[in-house]
């Protein structure tokens, strides 16, 4: 790397705002944002509600969630678990073992102590009725390590089978005592526990809505709030569960015009802080950031990837700030990639979508929202469009047929 500048810049863009350090230094409110929804509807309801966070990759889904997990920590207790199994590993067990092991975990950092009954009752529940050999461990972190040895199992081939069966018909007594567990911490700190699951939606749309229906979940006698995969929305399997949720909250792309920026709305200003915030005003150029403005279809994920590329791109070249040319070399390189990943049918549905601004979700549709090669808005009815970053392509590939 040439420039500190530059330097610094990258490693912000690629800040995890899950860690409450980089989430209080970079957290940028937005007019779009999900988390004052969530949050007074925890705070009123004295309900167990259980409400879904969905939105596009990028969209902001766990910084909204950490938002929410900020604004009501002075009446309630909330419990931030983060499920990150990737899909071949995400089965209904594996999850159901990374809520327990986590919750475990995040009450023992923040020293909440339910009774030792109620921490035994549940470790009981693995050493006897899985049959698992588990370490006489005391507390919390004891219960917390008796989910990480079940998990160990079940990543084994030849032990999985038993005991998949086994924890799919006892889940409803794992239920029962990690709704002790939070009823005891209730009556000693007068505050009710909040269970925030993220990461869901990182699992894969089968996997996320089949733990919804699977797990028990929403018998869960505790406040929940947990991702989704936005296009499980649209999922013939997802009408089950749609009822069966108190609200469902959707963490929408930021209002960016396709053309000109300069008289952009509120949405416009959300991604110029979040840049400024991240990299600086003195390293882009102002064609510079319009261009990446133009071009990230409001999805501040996409907007801060480019941005960190750009550092990259930049500081090889030996330059110290990044222009518009530094940009467009960024944007080529992505529809690059995407040439290599998407297949002529993908490209042609691309066209459709782009041509008709079609509103009808197909399984081919759904596989591009899911990758981000298509974004979609909602006012009163969903609108769907070809990311900006990928339509010279598009428009290419349309001239040439």
């Amino acid at each position: 790397m040439v420039a500190r500048g530059l330097q610094e810049a990258f490693q912000a863009c690629g800040e995890d705002l899950t860690v409450e350090r980089s989430f209080l230094r970079y957290y940028i409110a937005r007019e779009s944002g999900a988390s004052l929804e969530l949050a007074e509807r925890m705070l009123l309801d004295r309900r167990p509600v259980k409400a879904l966070l969905t939105g596009q990759r990028g969209a902001g889904k766990s910084v909204e969630l950490m938002r929410t997990a900020q604004d009501i920590r002075t009446a309630l207790l909330p419990l931030y678990v983060v499920l990150d199994l990737p899909g071949e590993k995400a089965g209904t067990p594996e999850l159901l073992m990374a809520v327990g092991q986590g919750m475990c975990r995040k009450m023992s950092e923040q020293d909440l102590q339910p009774s030792e009954q109620a921490v035994r009752s549940l470790t009981m529940w693995a050493k006897d009725g899985l049959k698992v050999p588990i370490d006489d461990k005391p507390g919390l972190l004891g219960a917390a390590d008796s989910f990480c040895k079940i998990s160990e199992r079940l990543r084994r081939r030849e032990t999985r089978p038993e005991l998949a069966a086994a924890i799919d018909a006892r889940r409803e007594e794992l239920g029962q005592r990690l709704t002790e567990m939070a009823a005891d911490i209730r009556t000693r700190t007068g505050k009710e526990i909040v269970l925030f699951l993220d990461g869901l939606d990182r699992s894969g749309r089968p996997q996320a809505v089949s733990f919804l229906l699977e797990s028990g979940l929403l018998d869960f006698q505790f406040k929940c709030i947990c991702t989704l995969p936005y296009t499980a929305l649209h999922s013939p399997e997802f009408r089950a569960l749609h009822r069966a949720f108190d609200m469902i909250s959707v963490q929408g792309l930021s209002d960016v015009p396709s053309q000109s920026t300069a008289a952009g709305g509120r949405g416009t200003l959300d991604l110029r802080d979040m840049v400024d915030k991240r990299a600086g005003r003195e390293l882009l150029g102002p064609d510079a950031l319009e261009l990446l403005l133009r071009n990230c279809g409001g999805n501040p994920g996409d907007i801060l990837r480019f941005t960190s590329d750009c550092c990259l791109k930049a500081s090889m070249a030996g330059r110290e700030f990044i222009d518009a040319a530094v940009v467009e070399r960024v944007l080529e390189d992505h529809r690059m990639e995407m040439r290599r990943f998407l297949s002529p049918d993908e490209w042609t549905r691309l066209h459709q979508v782009h041509r008709s601004k079609s509103e009808t979700v197909d399984e081919a549709l759904s596989a591009l929202l899911d990758i981000g090669a298509v974004l979609e808005y909602s006012d009163r009815r969903p609108q769907y469009r070809v990311h900006p970053a990928l339509l010279p392509e598009v428009e290419n590939r349309a001239g040439a047929m």
